[in-house]
């Protein structure tokens, strides 16, 4: 049964994908429940700057019912309207959010609580809505801002003043290839290493991994040409008990033998190839790269640039979700480590083609899709079927960015 909310508007806007820079974040929950009406007890919640250039947050509580009204987080003119922002819940359980605002300084908001917020950074330090991404390495979060043509990283305790447990690594790399203004993900691994991906100017796709000590390596994964430079692409670790992909100082792929299945350890990339199709590979011994592989049976052609979110779930699937070049809602999942052929579930028409997603959720069984299509919302895909909701964004701005985390 399919249950549409109305809306009291129509805005327009793009998403982005799941852990990437400039994405829909979506950010899931530690087992607590708060009043429905506090915006910190959100099980899982997207985050968006709207056109008056605040920052807004909507999400579900613990009886899994998505608000249908943002609570605004910050001032207006805090941001440029759109911009991209990152999201990821902490180690203490409080949901943290970080966009680059108007000066050129980095914001933390913390606890999805109106007017916690607090400059990280001095003004100047990035361009103004620059992409930026987090992900979560054991009891600390990586941020990534990019800067100067390359990026900077810093490492985030979490600590109980807002914008006051941030650690800069010190100037970050600036790789030849880096498209700049374009986006890009993040992954955490269990030895405090952060692997951060794009699609470089060449049309390759790039890794880069570094630590806190400001050590980078650096690795080409594909061919040039192969996608479009600074499009969306989702990166994940897939679910193994305390496991990554690091050891004995070389990384190594864990993946079958013809990349097409995430193994649990792995590292999978996806993204929209040229010619079409949704391809994963996996980074694997010594930096270097399987070769990549398209998801099988996509029965719609992507666009070039298309934004593309993936879950690694705690079931052990791995779920991917992106707008099709005629607007359908995909999404492609696994069963029993093995690729199944990705599913509409949507009419033609539904999205933006190529627009950015976010998925969060437990599994097959239990996912949340933020989209930003006409108009933006909410879907959840659960045993009987997509359910979608409507938030009343407000007024959004062509080409807004948000972000989804759980």
């Amino acid at each position: 049964m399919i249950n549409l909310l109305s809306s009291t508007r129509v805005p327009r806007c793009r998403a982005a994908a799941i852990a990437t820079a400039g994405a829909v974040t979506f950010l899931g929950a530690l087992p607590f429940a708060q009043p429905a009406h506090a915006a910190s007890g959100f099980q899982r919640a997207a985050y968006y700057v709207g056109a008056d250039g605040g920052l807004d947050v909507f999400g579900s509580n613990s009886d899994g019912v998505w608000s249908r009204v943002p609570t605004a987080l910050t001032p207006a003119k805090s941001a440029p309207a759109g911009a991209p922002v990152a999201a990821v819940r902490g180690p203490s359980g409080r949901l943290l959010a970080y966009y680059v605002g108007g000066n050129g300084a980095v914001y933390e908001s913390c606890g999805a609580v109106a007017g916690s917020y607090a400059a990280v950074t001095g003004s100047g330090f990035a361009p103004a809505g620059s992409p930026v991404s987090a992900a979560l390495i054991g009891r600390e979060v990586v941020l990534t801002v990019e800067s100067a043509g390359g990026f900077s990283s810093a490492t985030d305790d979490d600590a109980p003043m807002c914008g006051t447990g941030l650690h800069w690594w010190g100037p970050g790399p600036h790789p030849k290839w880096w498209t700049v203004g374009g986006d890009f993900a993040t992954v955490g691994y269990t030895d405090g290493e952060v692997g951060v991906f794009q699609a470089g100017n060449d049309g390759a796709v790039h890794a880069l991994w570094g630590t806190a000590a400001g050590a980078w390596q650096e690795a080409t994964l594909t061919g040039t040409g192969v996608a479009s430079p600074g499009e969306g692409l989702a990166a994940t670790v897939n679910s193994a008990a305390g496991a990554g992909i690091r050891g004995a100082g070389v990384r190594s792929a864990a993946a079958s033998p013809n990349a097409a299945s995430p193994t649990p350890g792995a590292t999978s990339i996806f993204y929209a190839g040229l010619d079409g199709y949704v391809h994963t590979e996996h980074p694997a011994a010594n930096g270097q790269s399987d070769a990549a592989v398209a998801l099988p049976g996509d029965p719609q052609p992507q666009p070039w640039k298309s934004h593309i979110a993936a879950l690694a779930a705690a079931d052990g699937t791995t779920q991917v979700t992106d707008i099709s070049s005629t607007g359908a809602l995909l999404v492609a999942g696994t069963v029993n480590g093995q690729w199944q052929a990705p599913k509409q579930v949507s009419r033609t028409g539904f999205g933006i083609p190529g627009s950015s997603v976010g998925v969060a959720g437990l599994g097959g069984g239990d996912i949340d899709v933020i989209y930003c299509g006409t108009p933006p919302g909410h879907i959840h895909i659960g045993p009987n079927g997509p359910v979608y909701t409507q938030p009343a964004l407000g007024s959004v701005v062509a080409g807004t960015v948000t972000a989804v985390a759980q």
